[in-house]
This record gives structure tokens, sequence and C-alpha cells, in this order.
């Protein structure tokens, strides 16, 4: 299972990476035709984070371990667990229990896909309400 980060926060850098360009065109037609840089700068930045927070991952679930990737360069955080009952939710964090010793994870709720989200809680939740196998 593959959850991308939030929908909003990259559709709200890229509104304002065009809002930036609506400010530059504005102050080139007031000032001496030349685009300040510092909105340039400004513009550029705001579309290249949109463009990274509308397509990448950031959770992968796999067979044996759940993989936080960073939203820009390569860093990632892999917790390993051995069956999905090593979950507990706990409020709106997840706790991955090492040893018998419920650690939270490093994910923050607003950053990730609310679709996504809700699979991994509702894939948590039902597999700790599962009968136990044996």
């Amino acid at each position: 299972m593959k959850i991308g980060y939030n929908k909003a926060i990259g559709t709200m850098f890229i509104l304002l990476g065009l809002c930036t360009c609506c400010s530059a065109a504005t102050f080139t037609r007031i000032g001496n035709g030349e685009i300040p840089v510092g909105l340039a700068g400004v513009f550029w930045i705001s579309l290249l984070l949109g463009f990274l927070f509308l397509r990448s991952t950031y959770l992968e679930l796999t067979q044996g371990s759940l993989v936080v990737r960073a939203w820009f360069g390569f860093a990632t955080k892999t917790y390993k667990f051995n069956s999905p009952q090593d979950f507990t939710v706990h409020g709106r964090k997840i706790l991955l229990n090492i040893q018998d010793n419920p650690q939270p994870l490093a994910i923050s709720t607003w950053a990730a896909d609310r679709h996504g989200w809700e699979a991994l809680l509702k894939w948590i939740q039902d597999s700790n309400t599962a009968a136990p196998q044996k």
C-alpha cells in the first residue's frame, strides 16, 4: 500500500506560485520592466514543492515493513514489524510495539493523504479486532 502526501498542501504551494507569478507581472508593469529576483525564486520554489507534494509517496507499507519517505531527497525511515497487531492507534498517533514497548512513529498525519491515512488506520484496526491466529 502506498500513501502519498496531502494533495491540499501541494495545491496550496502551486497556488502560491501562481499568485507570486501574478505579483511579479504586476511589479514588472509598474516598475522598470524587470522581475524581482525574490519573487521569481518564490515562484519556482513553490511550484517545485507543490509538484513534489502531489507526486511523491509518503508512506509505503510492504510485507513486514513500513517505509516513511522524506518529501525532498532520498532519506527514508524503515520500521520493521511481524504482523499488523504490532501497531496500535492512540489518538492521531500510530504506535509500533518494539519489544513490548510502544514507540510512536515519526509520521505527520497532516502530511499524509487523507484517504490513504484512513486506509492505513482501517488496516491496523481490522487486524487488531480480528481473532488472533494460532
